[in-house]
């Protein structure tokens, strides 16, 4: 059985036949279209077992489940090598993005046994957030406008704030952890930058403390597991109680990078700090409101509970 994943590319690369290269007996393909790299393919040839090949359950209850089972040692192969080709082209081409974190997985048969066992052929994942259509409240938008002066000192924090939900929304967590976090030290930390300093610093502020309690008591059980497992990587025993301690921690660990230290891992393991960055981002926007309320005379929880309504 063959086994492989598809990835779409942003580039202005040239490209008008398919090159095909096999390295390391993995099959690596460059696919054209209109002229220009369209798409990237790696795939190798594999036994087909019970833990590789995917397939749909009959539920019970008439509703069908995809199983998706893969060689979880290829597969992390596969994405390594797009990341690796992502960054040659990038560097040297006109390549913005390989996107790996939305591909296609393919299991193609090569026999006619594979054939008959075989369920499912491909699927694809196609991850995007929902996109939220709400009206502008004008009363709303023209008091925040009369308090632009009063407002000034929110200008770089909320700046840094919607970069951080942007590249939320792109799957680019680490990304949007980063640019959360600066926008969290810009307000809060009060000039410091040493990480005990800001942590006694965050720790001042009520309406941070509060953006975390409420934030962690409306995350579900899944992000709450995945936040106490990262914690736990990070030497942080309690999580919740120490959500300051850990989201500081979390910032010097990516804030920088040794090539020769394991300990250090992947820069690029985003949806690792998923949860982690829900948690600041859901924080930091309760902050922030609340910092909005104390500078300006605008009435934003009447506001927010009417938009509730």
């Amino acid at each position: 059985m063959k086994y492989g994943i598809i990835c779409e590319t942003k580039c202005t690369i040239p490209l008008h036949r398919e090159e095909i290269f096999i390295v390391n007996g993995i099959t690596i393909s460059l696919i054209p279209k209109n002229g220009f790299l369209n798409e990237v393919s790696t795939s190798v040839s594999i036994p087909m077992t019970d833990n590789n090949y995917t397939y749909i359950k009959k539920a019970t209850n008439n509703m069908n489940e995809l199983i998706v089972n893969r060689d979880e040692v290829y597969y992390k192969k596969f994405i390594d090598i797009m990341i690796h080709l992502e960054n040659f082209l990038g560097l040297h081409y006109e390549l913005e993005k390989i996107t790996w974190e939305n591909r296609k997985e393919f299991w193609t048969p090569e026999n006619e046994i594979e054939r008959k066992s075989n369920m499912v052929f491909s699927h694809s994942i196609n991850g995007k957030y929902p996109i939220r259509h709400e009206k502008i409240n004008m009363q709303l938008l023209l008091q925040m406008l009369k308090e632009n002066a009063a407002l000034n000192k929110l200008k770089v924090p909320l700046s840094f704030y919607r970069e951080g939900e942007n590249y939320f929304k792109k799957f680019r967590y680490i990304d949007s952890f980063k640019y959360l976090f600066l926008a969290m030290e810009s307000i809060y930390a009060n000039g410091h930058s040493k990480s005990k300093k800001m942590i006694s610093e965050f720790k001042k502020s009520g309406n941070l403390l509060q953006g975390f309690r409420v934030s962690i008591s409306q995350i579900d059980n899944k992000h709450k597991s995945s936040c106490m497992g990262l914690g736990v990587e990070f030497g942080i025993v309690d999580w919740e109680n120490e959500i300051i301690e850990f989201v500081v921690r979390i910032r010097g660990f990516l804030s920088h990078h040794n090539i020769k230290s394991n300990k250090y891992g992947n820069p690029f393991e985003h949806e690792k700090y998923c949860s982690i960055t829900l948690v600041l981002m859901t924080a930091l926007n309760i902050a922030l409101t609340g910092e909005l309320i104390l500078l300006s005379k605008v009435n934003i929880v009447e506001y927010l509970l009417n938009k509730q309504e």
